[in-house]
């Protein structure tokens, strides 16, 4: 953890070498992996080995939102420079905010860190709506809104002449049956495949990668799930990584 209390090197405003920047919610920190076996460093360490880096710069934190993925992206563009490739691990498009008094308990983000937001005494707690019928029409619109907020990001990266790449690791959730949860993220999908820079990644892909790969790794208990038995595990990382390292190099080979 640096100064910030985030999974990352110290930040600087001096880049010698190239600017990577990860950001996302609690699969991006790597809740339950070692640091090594997260997406991000995997990611991270090819470029480095490839072509030097100023530093592992990940600013993900459990609970965060596509919205806030966005804010604090910018926030550290204003303060630390303009990186050469931002990479984004999207979360459900329908986690919003709540507003509570400061010095409440609150949402997951209450660890002090210094993008948190205030206003006449008031906290945003990062929240995520119940998934039922009564909400759907609020998270429909939430997931509207998100994509037009995700879309205009786009623009300004192309602006700033930064490479954007994104993904979500909110897909289908695997051996479960249809649900509203399902339907959310395939509207969410719809919207988000227009986007260029965006990686669209199926549960069924994955599940057919770690099923090919868990016998070779079957004496590693980390393999399909990680050590809270919530987030994902090496393998599931190890996809995510393949498939950004993929729209990054041309020539790059899983093998």
């Amino acid at each position: 953890m640096n100064d910030y209390l985030y999974r990352s090197d110290q930040f600087t405003k001096f880049h010698k070498g190239m600017h990577l920047l990860f950001n996302g919610c609690s699969q991006t920190f790597g809740e339950g992996n070692i640091l090594e076996d997260t997406w991000s460093k995997i990611v991270y360490n090819y470029i480095n080995n490839k072509t030097n880096c100023s530093g592992y710069f990940n600013i993900a934190f459990g609970g965060n939102n596509n919205f806030s993925i966005l804010k604090n992206t910018i926030n550290y563009i204003n303060e630390y420079g303009k990186p050469d490739i931002i990479i984004l691990n999207l979360t459900e498009c329908w986690r919003g905010y709540e507003i509570s008094p400061v010095g409440s308990k609150g949402g997951s983000n209450d660890l002090g860190r210094n993008l948190e937001q205030y206003s006449n005494n008031e906290k945003f707690n990062y929240i995520q709506l119940e998934e039922t019928i009564t909400n759907k029409t609020i998270m429909e619109s939430m997931t509207m809104y998100c994509f037009d907020m995700i879309k205009l990001f786009t623009e300004y990266c192309k602006t700033n002449n930064i490479k954007l790449i994104m993904f979500s690791w909110a897909y289908y959730e695997p051996l479960k049956s249809f649900s509203l949860r399902d339907e959310l993220i395939m509207f969410g999908n719809s919207l988000l495949t227009n986007i260029q820079e965006y990686i669209l990644i199926t549960n069924k892909e994955v599940e057919d990668y770690l099923l090919l790969n868990s016998l070779k790794n079957q004496n590693d208990n980390l393999f399909l799930m990680a050590k809270d038995k919530i987030h994902a595990g090496k393998g599931e990382n190890l996809y995510w990584a393949n498939k950004v390292l993929e729209k990054i190099f041309d020539d790059y080979s899983w093998n």
